[in-house]
């Protein structure tokens, strides 16, 4: 696995604060590399991920204890992997290119008090994310067909988390709630 960051936030004081935070993330995951000695044939990696985005993201406070957060990027994913376990290094792998935007907003209410661990106090987020994407998939030689596929993607995730926390004399209880939904 291999990964690089680049962001910069820029704060703006006002009366309703804002943080502006550009980013740039590279990311490579190479599953199965073969070692070898000099002498030895070296078989391909079977699956290799390349995943590449970029976006901005703006961050205000609504009050002392509520936050929103936008955040919008463009991607591109690059999948190049085999059909089969038995290949070659000269068989050629299939490729699947997924490239698109996604767009998030946040809002989080929480009066806890700490970030991990917390034992006072209540959490409430909203996240609600569209994605879009065009998904072109080319066929390597293992591969159980021989053309090229072109879908679209569109989808919409909706998350919302509840904590909430209850103090007594000898013990503290917490009652904790998420829904997750896909459409």
């Amino acid at each position: 696995y291999s990964s690089a960051k680049a962001d910069i936030s820029i704060d703006i004081p006002a009366i309703l604060p804002a943080t502006f935070s550009p980013y740039f993330v590279l990311n490579r995951w190479d599953y199965f590399r073969s070692f070898a000695t000099f002498f030895e044939k070296v078989q391909p990696s079977f699956l290799i991920q390349n995943e590449i985005y970029y976006g901005l993201k703006i961050k205000h406070s609504v009050t002392n204890s509520i936050k929103s957060t936008f955040d919008a990027r463009f991607f591109r994913l690059e999948d190049s992997y085999y059909q089969s376990t038995n290949f070659t290094n000269i068989d050629t792998a299939d490729i699947t290119i997924f490239r698109g935007f996604s767009a998030s907003w946040e809002l989080k209410k929480s009066t806890l008090n700490r970030k991990q661990f917390a034992n006072r106090g209540n959490l409430f987020l909203f996240k609600v994310r569209l994605v879009d994407g065009y998904e072109r998939s080319y066929a390597g030689s293992t591969s159980f067909y021989d053309s090229v596929f072109n879908i679209n993607h569109q989808w919409i995730n909706l998350n919302t988390e509840y904590q909430n926390y209850f103090s007594f004399k000898t013990f503290d209880i917490c009652i904790f709630v998420k829904i997750q939904a896909n459409s």
